[in-house]
């Protein structure tokens, strides 16, 4: 395929890499595509305006999102490719664990892990996902992630438990109400993004006692959860992509150490690697 266009897609946002014989044509940002939240009308007049963009000539099309398990969402993400691109031979629908794994582990064995507005992992044979653990969302799991490290934030918050400074610094960075914040959470549209929003503030405040414990906590859950249930998980190199695994490397590295695991390549997002992925 001469021309092929490869979309990274999360929750938030999605980047783009259009390449032409192997070599970068350009790149560049939207807000996310996932099939959950957005109906087949919305997606159609994103990809709409991406063609407008990009031109509709593409050969192939590779496509790797959050909430792409389900074969629904698989179809519904295809026929919205096929009808802005009808000139691509080829289009693929995956996951975005499978993106991650391919960005991170190339064609090599290896645990590759998400750790960005969710969290997700996969154990990885070089060629195909073997086996995948988490991604159930901020409600039901996505441990580690930028939604629940926001959302265990906002709850302390609420409950008047962070620590004076620590609370003091919120109220003047974000002054929002508690009501404000219930009906963000409870009625917004987007409610796993507006508890991710919080994960700059952990950042900033890193050496924040009560930041470290909640960062190590929800590290250790994710590492039980959603890694060491591999049976390779101590053999494998365990692969990290996303902004929370890529901003606070230096404690997830801490916590992989201390089960017994070995740290293997950090990525701020997959598209690096997927270019060369698939530039071979």
């Amino acid at each position: 395929m001469n021309r092929v266009l490869i979309i990274d897609s999360g929750a938030t946002k999605a980047d783009w890499s259009l390449m032409q014989a192997g070599e970068l044509v350009s790149e560049f940002k939207t807000p996310g595509i996932p099939p959950f939240f957005m109906s087949d009308e919305e997606i159609s007049a994103q990809l709409a305006v991406i063609a407008g963009q990009t031109g509709d000539t593409v050969d192939g099309i590779f496509f790797y999102g959050t909430g792409c398990k389900a074969e629904s969402s698989r179809k519904r993400l295809h026929a919205a490719f096929s009808a802005a691109f009808p000139s691509a031979a080829a289009i693929e629908i995956e996951t975005d664990v499978l993106g991650a794994a391919r960005a991170l582990c190339g064609r090599q064995a290896g645990i590759a892990c998400i750790l960005g507005t969710g969290s997700n992992s996969v154990w990885y044979d070089g060629a195909q996902v073997l086996q995948n653990s988490g991604g159930y969302g901020y409600i039901l799991g996505d441990e580690g992630s930028g939604a629940v490290l926001g959302r265990e934030l906002i709850i302390a918050w609420l409950n008047r438990e962070l620590p004076a400074e620590l609370e003091q610094a919120f109220d003047a960075e974000y002054g929002l109400s508690r009501d404000a914040v219930i009906e963000r959470v409870y009625r917004g549209e987007t409610p796993s993004r507006f508890l991710a929003g919080f994960t700059p503030f952990l950042s900033a405040h890193l050496v924040s006692a009560f930041v470290q414990e909640l960062l190590q906590r929800q590290f250790h859950l994710f590492v039980r959860r959603c890694v060491l249930p591999y049976p390779d998980a101590r053999r494998l190199p365990v692969h990290f992509t996303g902004s929370v695994a890529f901003y606070f490397r230096g404690v997830l590295e801490g916590v992989l150490s201390e089960a017994g695991l070995q740290a293997g390549t950090f990525l701020a997002a997959p598209m690096e690697g997927l270019r060369g992925f698939h530039r071979v």
